[in-house]
């Protein structure tokens, strides 16, 4: 007889009562691991789409080819994204600016000369000039209109664009503005772009008509003093936010 002893395992006794191995029907609604058997519908999409905000619905269309297409084609989608053209069967409730206006990095110590465009060259959006960002090619406003105004000093300076007026054709026409308001008699407005940096856009509600599709804007500015007196006191107020220069905005 050998040494070597061999050893036998018997297989476990199966209970009657265990249930045999059934296959498991795709839960419902699909989790993630059945989601991709069951895609989305265009109806649910279009009911989702456009509650997701701005820049959130910019970055899922690169989901798909079906996603991108549908953001790029349907107009809903493409009126949250500034895409959407003039259109006077859109209607919505009131004007909305695009996003991009508060979200501006401005260099009010770039190192150009006084007279060069004070936003184009010195406006950045994620460190690129916005006028080489995709968003200088979406819509100022929603809706999109093909006049803007600016309202600076008592006047309204109108910008015109037959085909909408864009986020950099807004960007370039208010250099023209100013550049045209240091050439003329008016002497009211002068920028100092160091000590009252580029803060954005605000709208004028009481002069913009959204039955006539009339946009006014009025540009603001950062109090560089103030906002320094207030960081050291450890607070910061959007009272440092203004029109430094110009006359009383109309209520």
């Amino acid at each position: 007889m050998s040494d070597t002893a061999i050893l036998t395992v018997a297989p476990a006794a199966t209970s009657k009562h265990h249930a045999p191995n059934l296959p498991i029907p795709p839960c419902a609604p699909p989790c993630g691991e059945h989601a991709q058997s069951t895609p989305l519908t265009d109806y649910l999409l279009l009911s989702i789409l456009p509650l997701l905000p701005t820049e959130s619905l910019l970055r899922v269309r690169s989901v798909s080819r079906h996603w991108h297409t549908l953001i790029a084609t349907r107009r809903i989608l493409r009126s949250a994204t500034f895409t959407h053209p003039p259109d006077a069967s859109l209607s919505l409730a009131s004007f909305e600016l695009h996003p991009v206006f508060r979200k501006l990095d401005y260099w009010g110590y770039y190192p150009q000369p006084r007279t060069s465009p004070p936003l184009e060259n010195r406006a950045e959006v994620r460190g690129r000039r916005i006028m080489e960002e995709v968003v200088g090619e979406a819509m100022c406003s929603r809706p999109a209109v093909k006049e803007v105004g600016v309202w600076l000093c008592g006047v309204v300076h109108v910008i015109s664009q037959e085909d909408g007026v864009k986020v950099k054709d807004l960007v370039r026409g208010f250099d023209e503005v100013i550049q045209k308001q240091r050439q003329s008699e008016d002497k009211r407005f002068e920028w100092d772009y160091k000590t009252y940096p580029f803060a954005g856009f605000r709208l004028l509600p009481m002069l913009s008509d959204m039955r006539e599709a009339r946009l006014v804007v009025t540009p603001e500015f950062f109090d560089t003093a103030a906002i320094v007196a207030e960081l050291r006191e450890g607070r910061w107020t959007k009272s440092s936010v203004g029109v430094p220069f110009c006359f009383e905005l109309p209520e």
